[in-house]
């Protein structure tokens, strides 16, 4: 028996480039009927600068302030989702209805994603990688590598071109 997909988690790291991937999670979304989680990771702030900052700002402000940044990112998430729904396929309705949360966190990416991995009820994860190093496409990227190492579901890799694409998400 075939494996059923009906859920997918894309990650993205919101680079301009990354719409392309997102096109692989949409297309298997579409074909399967499945949801996708759309995760970003937001780097965690530097101890050492945050409690310099925090002491500066006051606490509760500074904490206050990285919250709305959280959910300022997933407001754009959201209207670059839409943008590319309208400018890609001319659909935004079916885009945002396969799009089933969008998930902003803090910490290291892969050890994010694994966390989220192992939380969800995910069949499959989509992720772009860029190309590294001075054989393109030979070096997947350090978040692609170290979660390849450690997860337990079918992974999409997708590789990410360089250079202006036809769709980005800087654009949207």
């Amino acid at each position: 028996m075939l494996p059923e997909i009906k859920h997918i988690l894309y990650t993205t790291d919101l680079s301009p480039n990354a719409a392309y991937a997102f096109r692989y999670a949409l297309r298997i979304a579409r074909g399967q009927g499945a949801k996708i989680t759309i995760m970003h990771v937001l780097p965690r702030i530097d101890p050492t600068l945050a409690v310099p900052i925090a002491a500066y700002m006051g606490e509760e402000r500074f904490y206050r302030l990285w919250e709305e940044r959280k959910e300022e990112v997933i407001q754009r998430i959201r209207e670059r989702l839409r943008r590319f729904a309208e400018k890609e396929l001319g659909e935004a309705p079916e885009v945002m209805e396969a799009v089933s949360e969008i998930r902003v966190v803090e910490g290291d990416p892969a050890a994010e994603i694994l966390q989220e991995v192992d939380r969800g009820d995910y069949d499959m994860v989509v992720m772009g990688s860029h190309s590294k190093g001075l054989i393109p496409h030979a070096f997947l990227g350090d978040v692609v590598t170290k979660v390849l190492r450690r997860i337990n579901k079918p992974v999409l890799v997708v590789p990410i071109p360089s250079g202006k694409l036809d769709l980005t998400f800087e654009e949207i």
